[in-house]
């Protein structure tokens, strides 16, 4: 290489620094550019036996300042972090909702409160039970905590069609991102086709790291570089989005067993692959997913439970009560029955219904129940089984309780195959109502039996004021011996029967539920009955007991029979039950020291103190229009009661529960994206530090440059001026 060689290397050098100093500042603010620079080696030198002289510089390629680990330390806390503030931005309006911000003109009304004015209008009611002002105040506050119910309820159901709006938002911003990665690969390989080896786009390298970076903004992913320079993409549990150059594609669909619910499909060819929620993760839409799975669907059956809950515990008690006509309670609210929703590949025709039951065993979890013949019922809080092989003439018939849920065949048939999910707590808010039939006359603030004292008892006997029997009392039935048993109400503490005969599948009928008992006892064997739920709680045989039904009011035929007791003794009374003349028992042993539970015809009342021969006690039907309020009381006490989560707290505490665990989760999500938002600020700060362009540096080099390309052409005029001279000397 010549002198002149040499001076135009460095020339050429100098020319590449300078363009590339001014490409990094042309780019400074460019999202997703790296800073490049020339990386210059010497010429190869020359052996000229008396040594090596150098040729000169020559510039062997242009790279990207990088550091592959902070590039995917960055995408990995974006990914989370978008999925974070996604999950955050969902999050906020139910927090808001459920903690005073409602649709009610007073800021700081909220369920809590109306759940209060409800009770304390039933307060109102049962203290004046005869006042119509009173009575019309209770339905009113009935109607503004129904209607407090059903707009939150619209919340989350606005949530919703906002959350599956967002997801399908999200998906087509996933397609195009992924399509226009698979081009950029197109394009790179191209570019590379034509390059010396080792030479890379780095323009191009640049634009695809910034489409990852914003398609893993939308969903977590993973990125593998292959040996020809493209990049592959995948997320969910190893599904493939980009391959070369292609592209697969996501599809949002209505899911087979919830018409509410949007799936996220993976195109394959001409097959969608339905992909779990769970799978995927990160990005605005694992965030959303997240959201509408871990928080909205359980919150709102949460608030489903508190409705389902206070209305079921309130109706049960109201219709053991009379209203001012003397006619027996009725419903206060509609509890529409749940319809669970069939496959849309289902070939049969079956229809499965959910009813409340027992208010105190329910939970908020969703169950899936699957026909092979067969039906399975799943719960799937905790993806576990909770009835199987139950037939279709028993899911028809007697029904299946499970959870405080009463399930049932109502029409038609399944197919082997069939599934269908059952959402029971889900939309019961927002389809609650006051019963048409409710109004100040038919509100049963009495009870429908009255008891009382003889007057001219000579005895200092008094009898309690009675109540009746409810059919959510737990009942306990006891095996004296093989073919007896005896029944007491434990919730009461009455006796309801004695050394009963027992026939094995013959009706048991106690408090307005019918339950049988199959199979040969032992003695000691015990079953209870609660809430409708049935179980065995002692004894080895095999002897097994059936659902329980609740009968058609009056709980009891003879409920509101006149009833006398007449003490025969001072330690004996019988009992007679004078409207049929018939005797319901004779020669009852009497304690004075501890008094007696009666219980006959669905009612329970005590007596106390020391009777005479002769004393008498009456039990009959409360006259209508009167003052009574014993049911009132009963009513309004059900506000303090634990009726809830296996009776450990009340409905406000059910409700409290709810705005607490949407509360902790919303403080658990502000501490996360604080977090989250300062990793990717430290993390772009790292990345920057490397990657990044400094305008100051970049000034330097241009300077630098400049004066290496004053000094190459100094240098070639010089060697110019040499080569002048020599052509002087030989003319």
């Amino acid at each position: 290489m010549s002198m002149f060689s040499t001076g135009v290397s460095a020339l050429n050098a100098a020319q590449q620094g300078i363009a590339t100093a001014g490409h990094n500042i042309a780019n400074a603010s460019t999202p997703g550019y790296h800073r490049q620079q020339i990386i210059q080696t010497a010429a190869t030198a020359l052996d000229t036996g008396s040594g090596f002289i150098g040729q000169g510089v020559q510039v062997t390629t242009v790279s990207r300042q990088i550091s592959q680990y902070l590039e995917t330390q960055l995408l990995q806390v974006q990914a989370q972090s978008a999925s974070v503030n996604s999950y955050l931005q969902q999050l906020q309006p139910l927090d808001d909702a459920l903690g005073g911000t409602s649709s009610a003109t007073n800021g700081n009304y909220n369920l809590s409160t109306a759940i209060q004015g409800f009770f304390a209008g039933v307060s109102a009611a049962a203290n004046n039970p005869t006042d119509v002002p009173s009575r019309q105040s209770l339905i009113s506050s009935a109607n503004s905590m129904v209607t407090e119910f059903q707009t939150l309820n619209t919340t989350f159901e606005q949530a919703r069609v906002g959350v599956n709006t967002q997801i399908q938002d999200s998906v087509s911003q996933i397609n195009s991102y992924a399509t226009q990665l698979a081009n950029l690969n197109q394009q790179i390989i191209l570019a590379q086709a034509g390059a010396p080896p080792g030479q890379v786009p780095n323009d191009l390298l640049d634009q695809r790291e910034q489409l990852t970076s914003e398609l893993n903004q939308q969903v977590g992913t993973s990125t593998v570089i292959q040996s020809d320079g493209t990049a592959s993409v995948f997320f969910g549990s190893g599904q493939t989005l980009v391959i070369g150059n292609q592209a697969f594609s996501l599809q949002t669909a209505v899911d087979a067993t919830d018409p509410q619910t949007l799936d996220v499909n993976y195109i394959l060819g001409n097959t969608k692959v339905p992909i779990g929620a769970n799978n995927i993760t990160g990005g605005s839409l694992g965030g959303l997913l997240a959201f509408r799975d871990q928080t909205l669907d359980p919150a709102q059956s949460a608030l489903g439970r508190v409705a389902a809950g206070l209305a079921s515990a309130f109706n049960t008690q109201h219709e053991l009560g009379q209203d001012i006509q003397g006619n027996a309670g009725g419903q206060f609210f509609n509890i529409p029955a749940a319809v669970a929703q069939g496959s849309t590949k289902n070939v049969g025709n079956a229809t499965i219904t959910t009813t409340v039951n027992n208010p105190q065993s329910l939970t908020t979890s969703d169950y899936r129940i699957d026909f092979n013949g067969t039906y399975t019922i799943t719960r799937l809080s905790d993806n576990t089984v909770q009835a199987s092989g139950v037939s279709a003439a028993t899911l028809a018939g007697a029904g299946v309780d499970i959870d405080g849920l009463h399930f049932q065949l109502a029409s038609g048939t399944a197919t082997a195959g069939d599934t269908f999910e059952a959402q029971p707590m889900r939309e019961i808010a927002g389809s609650l109502s006051v019963a048409p039939n409710i109004n100040t006359s038919t509100i049963a603030v009495a009870a429908p039996i009255t008891t009382a004292a003889t007057l001219g008892n000579l005895g200092t006997g008094a009898i309690s004021a009675g109540s009746v029997n409810s059919p959510n009392d737990t009942v306990a039935i006891t095996f004296t011996g093989a073919a007896t048993y005896n029944v007491v109400d434990t919730t009461t503490g009455a006796t309801l029967a004695t050394a009963q005969a027992y026939t094995s599948g013959a009706a048991i009928s106690f408090n307005g539920w019918s339950t049988s008992i199959s199979g040969v006892p032992a003695v000691g064997d015990a079953f209870q009955v609660s809430n409708g739920a049935t179980t065995k709680t002692n004894g080895g045989s095999a002897a097994v007991i059936a659902p329980a039904t609740i009968s058609v009011l009056p709980l009891n035929a003879n409920l509101q029979d006149k009833v006398k007791v007449t003490f025969t003794s001072a330690t004996t009374f019988d009992v007679l039950d004078t409207t049929t003349a018939t005797p319901l028992a004779v020669g009852v042993a009497y304690n004075p020291a501890v008094g007696a539970a009666i219980t006959f015809n669905g009612w329970s009342a005590k007596i106390t103190g020391n009777p005479v021969t002769n004393d008498t006690f009456n039990v009959g039907p409360t006259v209508s229009g009167t003052a009574d309020n014993r049911n009132g009381l009963l009513l309004a006490q059900l506000e303090a009661t634990n009726t809830m989560a296996g009776n450990t707290t009340s409905f406000e505490g059910a409700y409290s529960q709810l705005l607490s665990q949407v509360s902790n989760k919303g403080n658990e999500l502000n501490v996360s994206s604080a977090t989250q938002t300062q990793l990717v600020t430290q993390t772009q700060a790292a990345e920057q530090s490397i990657s990044g362009v400094n305008l100051d540096e970049e000034a330097a080099k241009l300077m630098q440059y400049q004066q290496a390309y004053q000094a190459a052409g100094k240098y070639l005029e010089t060697v110019n001026s040499l080569f002048a001279s020599i052509l002087a000397i030989n003319p």
